[in-house]
């Protein structure tokens, strides 16, 4: 057993006597604190580094003040310098209670051991006012010599109740839940006030809420600092002070906003960017734009300059207003809250033309695939700004699209299309049965809807010998009529050959009433024994906005009392993020001109579908239904599933597969009469439990 000392326990009783150091957070920081990074930098925090983190990190120490709010992108210095600086300033200068509220139960695991500890080890005067007791030094709880404590925690109910800190932080805000029995801010400044006006909350992230198509015509009014009206960090931004970091320009001298965001970079719309990337890669328009503008004067500025504007920069509040030289007049918004919002231009460690760069790829992508994850990646944490879906003002209505709509035979596969999908939602109470939409996929994701009809007959018979109606949570043999309906069903050309063109990929919504998920495995291991698994897949919507946009998994119920799916491991099923999808699926509604990802409506679909394809509206939490019919959309949204399923996005379209080539060339298109090619050589599966597919 290893007791301390006599002289051991003196040395740590008499930094309980210690008077605070009249340092600042900054000042504390620059003298103790040492930045480390898996790449083997070691070196100090300095304010040259990052001159826009000085005041915010002063600012936690203000008696006026109960929170101090941090909107940035990546690669600003935000987290090392509130969150370490704050931690260094309390181990060193004025000890109190801290704690650290992380994203999750691993990252705050992650973040304890490879980034706090790093920090303490190689910060020398630091590591020294850490206890020596083995049981004092943990992955969650850091005890220090002065009798304080910092713990390491994440967004649980327990995490963040029933306890009295100084410092209350968390970072990464919105990529935390926004309700844990309450907001998260509102629990941490809870736990504060015990402390009175030395007690402090702290949060920092990247934006990431968006802005809600209801929303996409708000405009900051003249004078004012307002984020536009989503929430997370940037409601709180809003509650705030409202700072934002103006720095000069190198050409006039006169001080302008370092804004969030592309803006400053004269890019164009990203309709206009589409069209310029067909003529024009992204190395010629990074070159043509990775250089901000001043506005008010027209001059371009180097990144030869950037460092030197920010050391000259300074955080405006709402309602002040800075001169020429520097000088700060006005009247600043007054709240309890001290909020800053900087722009990814003046982040210390974001290069100008890689963030072009960046946005330029994405955009790519989503005009290539529809996928708008990188889109939003990139202006979030890149940038420093919300997301705004694209086409969000422009928004469709049911008679908008009805009145474009095209004549071709229902039935019939039109000009263009190189495979079919069809789409299947289970339908529940009076209308019980299938309701199935057929996709016809031509290159860059434009499409032609094909067919539209409900299964509700069975081929079960009454005692008169009537056909009962399909009843999908009871009957697995109702599901047959989806073989020969859907997954083995031929579709005329529409150019009077007599050819025929195959159904690709069957997809199926395997939720509703209960038992239809249990009916739904049933048939998917019936058609593993038919041979026809490979033509079909089940989809299941998911609520996890960062996950992947279809990711296929092995759900696995056994032993779970509160489930009773049937699953046991053996059904591959296709997870969906829905909203992602769904944001696809409305930005291509959104296009009035053919090109990639054009919805091609037939003039035979009824009113009734366009209505449900405009009954779900866009919020900064996902997409709502209006209480109207959605099953259009969801049909949609799977449809979407489908073609990324068969890794459509990937396809080059100058050689694609044969199953996705001209009619001419494609040798799944043939008469009926024609000898059927033979099968492809196939190879077996490789099944990876977890997920092989990220999309």
């Amino acid at each position: 057993m290893n007791l301390a000392s006599a002289g051991e326990i003196r040395r740590d009783a008499a930094q309980l006597l210690r008077p605070p150091q009249r340092v600042s957070v900054s000042e504390a920081a620059g003298r103790f604190l040492r930045i480390a990074t898996p790449g083997g930098y070691v070196g100090p925090w300095s304010r040259e580094a990052a001159p826009y983190m000085v005041e915010p990190m002063d600012m936690t120490s203000s008696r006026h003040v109960t929170a101090v709010v941090f909107v940035g992108p990546a690669q600003s210095l935000k987290t090392f310098s509130l969150i370490g600086g704050r931690i260094a300033y309390a181990a060193m200068c004025n000890p109190a209670d801290q704690l650290v509220i992380q994203m999750s139960q691993t990252t705050a695991r992650d973040w304890s051991r490879k980034e706090l500890d790093r920090w303490i080890r190689h910060s020398p005067e630091i590591l020294a006012k850490l206890s020596t007791r083995a049981r004092d030094d943990n992955t969650f709880d850091k005890f220090w010599r002065n009798g304080a404590v910092l713990k390491i925690g994440y967004p649980t109910p327990n995490q963040v109740a029933s306890k009295s800190v100084r410092d209350a932080m968390a970072t990464d805000y919105d990529r935390m839940p926004a309700d844990i029995e309450g907001s998260l801010f509102g629990h941490l400044d809870q736990r504060i006030k015990a402390w009175g006006s030395r007690g402090i909350a702290i949060v920092e992230s990247s934006p990431g809420y968006d802005v809600a198509p209801g929303d996409s015509k708000w405009r900051r009014p003249p004078g004012s600092h307002e984020a536009p009206p989503v929430g997370g960090i940037l409601g709180l931004f809003n509650n705030g002070d409202r700072c934002l970091w103006h720095w000069p320009c190198p050409h006039c001298g006169e001080f302008f906003e370092a804004e969030p965001g592309i803006g400053l970079f004269k890019i164009p719309s990203l309709e206009e960017l589409r069209d310029l990337l067909k003529s024009y890669s992204v190395g010629q328009l990074v070159a043509r734009y990775a250089q901000p503008v001043h506005r008010e004067c027209g001059a371009l500025i180097g990144p030869e300059h950037k460092r030197n504007m920010n050391a000259r920069g300074l955080w405006l509040a709402e309602g002040e207003r800075v001169t020429r030289g520097g000088e700060v007049t006005g009247t600043a918004r007054k709240s309890q809250i001290a909020s800053y919002w900087l722009g990814g231009v003046a982040a210390a460690f974001q290069v100008w033309d890689k963030m072009v760069a960046k946005h330029l790829q994405a955009v790519e992508q989503w005009s290539r695939s529809g996928e708008l994850t990188l889109l939003r990646q990139t202006c979030n944490t890149d940038q420093g700004a919300p997301f705004w879906i694209p086409q969000a003002g422009k928004s469709s209505n049911a008679h908008e699209l009805q009145e474009r709509c095209e004549s071709w035979p229902q039935q019939m596969v039109p000009e263009g299309v190189r495979f079919l999908t069809a789409q299947v939602d289970v339908q529940a109470g009076d209308r019980r049965g299938f309701v199935v939409q057929v996709t016809g996929w031509g290159p860059n994701r434009e499409k032609w809807i094909v067919d539209r009809y409900a299964l509700l007959s069975s081929d079960r018979k009454d005692a008169s010998g009537e056909p009962l109606p399909i009843d999908p949570a009871a009957y697995v043999e109702d599901w047959e009529r989806l073989i020969e309906k859907c997954i083995n069903r031929r579709y005329l050309l529409a150019d009077g050959s007599g050819r025929s063109m195959p159904m690709r990929l069957t997809v199926c919504d395997s939720g509703g009433e209960d038992g239809v998920t249990g009916r739904a495995y049933e048939f998917h291991r019936a058609l593993v024994r038919k041979r026809l698994d490979h033509k079909f897949r089940l989809v299941k919507g998911g609520s996890n906005a960062n996950a992947p946009r279809v990711e296929e998994k092995f759900p696995d119920t056994r032993g779970r009392a509160d489930r009773n799916a049937g699953s046991a491991g053996d059904v591959p099923v296709l997870m969906l993020n829905t909203d992602s999808l769904k944001d696809t699926v409305s930005a291509d509604l959104s296009r009035d001109q053919p090109g990639p990802g054009f919805y091609h409506f037939p003039d035979w679909l009824p009113t009734s579908a366009y209505e449900e394809l405009t009954s779900e509206v866009r919020t900064g939490k996902g997409w709502v239904k209006t209480g109207r019919r959605n099953e259009s959309v969801d049909l949609c949204t799977y449809g979407e599933a489908a073609y990324i399923r068969l890794r459509g996005d990937a396809i080059d379209w100058t050689k694609p597969p044969p199953w996705a080539a001209p009619w001419n060339s494609n040798p799944d298109v043939r008469r009926s009469e024609d000898p059927i090619p033979p099968p492809q050589p196939r190879r077996a599966p490789r099944v990876i439990r977890s997920s092989y597919m990220r999309r």
